[in-house]
């Protein structure tokens, strides 16, 4: 290859051809970083968006540390606890320390993410050994492995959607808890139901709302959180922030 050659190619003696794929190679990953990046920044601003009605209504209820609702899961958090009110899910989940919802929330966010995991790995699984089933040099032991194994990993599938859609709805559940409790909370009775069904399925609606009534007053007065009531004994919520 003459010096041109090995000019244009970077001196790797690539051909005209690798040159093109390995352009095309560094331009895809550059959109996908692009595009990561793009993702990361719009969830932080997401957050962010989220994060600000919880704290102005965390600081003016008295919270110690209102800051929280801007962690990770602090919004979840904070209107968990913000309400002095049972929790109470169709009276089969019922508890007067609100911080146990926010937990059993957290546990649904822990196992949506494990079964998303195996699912993942099941579906490689499933396409690894269609590949196998569909191969014309496989002997019969191994097509009738494919096929077994086919069979187990549908199994695994069926139960993954079972609990999957189980765990789902408890999580809704608790989220419309949440809304509705605190939106009773801040004045607003009248919408508390409508909205907390609707916010479940569309998150941007409790966002609006949140901004509406970031700047009521709670129905234990600002600056109140902590203090004792007849029907809600100091603390009992789990305390500071």
């Amino acid at each position: 290859m003459n010096q041109y050659n090995l000019l244009l190619t970077g001196g790797y003696g690539l051909t005209d051809e690798e040159m093109l794929m390995l352009g095309a190679g560094t331009m895809a990953a550059s959109i996908i970083l692009i595009v990561i990046g793009i993702s990361i920044v719009v969830s932080i601003i997401w957050h962010i968006i989220r994060a600000i009605p919880y704290y102005m209504m965390a600081k003016k209820a008295g919270g110690e540390n209102p800051w929280v609702a801007f962690v990770p899961y602090g919004p979840e958090y904070v209107s968990t606890m913000l309400p002095h009110r049972e929790f109470n899910i169709f009276n089969k989940f019922k508890t007067m320390n609100r911080k146990k919802a926010f937990w059993v929330y957290i546990v649904t966010v822990v196992i949506a993410t494990i079964l998303s995991g195996i699912s993942n790995v099941t579906d490689s699984g499933m396409q690894a050994l269609e590949n196998v089933g569909n191969s014309s040099s496989a002997s019969t032991e191994a097509m009738a492995g494919s096929l077994v194994g086919m069979l187990l990993l549908l199994a695994v599938s069926l139960v993954i959607m079972i609990v999957s859609l189980a765990n789902t709805f408890v999580s809704c559940m608790i989220r419309w808890r949440t809304y509705y409790d605190i939106l009773n909370t801040y004045g607003m009775q009248e919408h508390a139901m409508w909205a907390s069904i609707l916010s479940v399925f569309i998150p941007i609606v409790m966002v609006i709302f949140t901004y509406i009534i970031m700047g009521n007053e709670p129905e234990y007065g600002f600056g109140n959180y902590y203090t004792k009531q007849e029907e809600y004994p100091q603390n009992m919520y789990g305390g500071q922030y």
